[in-house]
Order: C-alpha cells, then structure tokens, then sequence
C-alpha cells in the first residue's frame, strides 16, 4: 500500500506542476517498466483481406447501394479485428454477437444486420473457396415478439379508404337498423355511392 500512495502523490505532484504550465516529463516516470503495447496488424493486401472479399461479393450479388452503405461500415469494423476472412471462427463470431447485443443494440438489428452481413460473405466466400465452412453459421439472436395491437381504429379505418367519419356513421346506424340481406346490398350501394 505505500507503495501505491506514493505512486499517487507522485502523480498528484506532476499534474500540479502541469496545472501550473511546467510540461516538462514526469522525473518520477522512470520508476514503471516501459509500455509495451500491441502494435495492429497490419491488413493483409492479399486477395483473402475482409473488405475485399466483402467489395467482390457485393458486385457479383448485385447488392443495392443501400446494403452495401450498410454492411462495408460493418465489415470494415471487423476487419480491424479479423483482417483475414480465413481466420474469423465461430467463437469469435459468437463473441461479436454478444459485444452488440451487450451494446443495447435492438435485437432484429443485430440479426438482420449485422449477423446477416458476415453470415452471406461467408456463405459467399465458401462458394467461392476462399472458406470451407462459415462461421456466423447458425448464430442465432431470439428477437421478441411484437406485443401491439395490429388493426386500425375505425378512425384510421375511415381514413384509409378516404370516407369522411360523418358518412362512416350514417352508415354504419343504417345497417344496423337492417336485416343481413339489406345490409349486404346497402354495403355495395354505399361502395357505390362513397367510393372515391
């Protein structure tokens, strides 16, 4: 522990210092190991670089401008992790899911984009022998169901094959002071006399 609490007056005496515009190096900065960091990979510029299988299936799939403005942003977020196609497996994949969804990301994005995006390159990429088998293969997202009330209101109704509210509710009085025969004509009448 004294350590540590020299450790941070140390650093509270160097941000003082620099708080009062000496920028000179921490004198006390030698006292931790060098910082050894992992330099990025560099992408491969061979033919197996993720983007560049993504660019190749995208012009043989026809994909729309609107998939590809979609899934490039995706595949080249990948690509700084797994550059090369042939080295992204199923746990990796796995984990990727999971970074998105622990993101709060909504679920039907997850499965119909994200997870869509790497499992068709890769399905394209095994096609094509550049993969032997696809590893976003049977990644599965459970999206929940929509709870809403489908159907229209009889407003929304009304709105919807353009009759104005006030002839909705003529109508609808009328038949039901009818019998369902009347009420079956009056209905076609109505189409008639109400349509458009």
């Amino acid at each position: 522990m004294k350590a540590v609490d020299k450790a941070i007056l140390q650093a509270r005496e160097q941000l003082y210092r620099m708080r009062g515009g000496d920028y000179r190096p921490d004198p006390n900065a030698g006292r931790f190991p060098p910082l050894e960091t992992q330099t990025a990979s560099v992408a491969p510029a061979g033919e197996f670089h993720l983007l560049k299988v993504f660019d190749r299936y995208a012009k043989e799939a026809t994909l729309g401008t609107g998939t590809i403005k979609k899934w490039r942003p995706i595949m080249a977020k990948i690509a700084t992790e797994v550059p090369d196609i042939r080295n992204l497996t199923r746990a990796w994949c796995i984990a990727w899911k999971d970074r998105h969804v622990a993101r709060g990301i909504a679920m039907k994005s997850v499965r119909e984009t994200y997870i869509a995006s790497i499992k068709a390159v890769c399905e394209w990429a095994i096609s094509n022998g550049i993969l032997d088998e696809n590893p976003a293969l049977r990644i599965k997202v459970k999206v929940p169901k929509e709870t809403g009330k489908r159907g229209y209101t009889d407003t929304g109704a009304a709105s919807c094959v353009r009759i104005p509210v006030l002839e909705l509710v003529k109508w609808l009085s009328f038949a039901s002071r009818t019998s369902a025969k009347s009420m079956a004509f009056g209905c076609y009448a109505s189409r008639q006399t109400l349509a458009p």
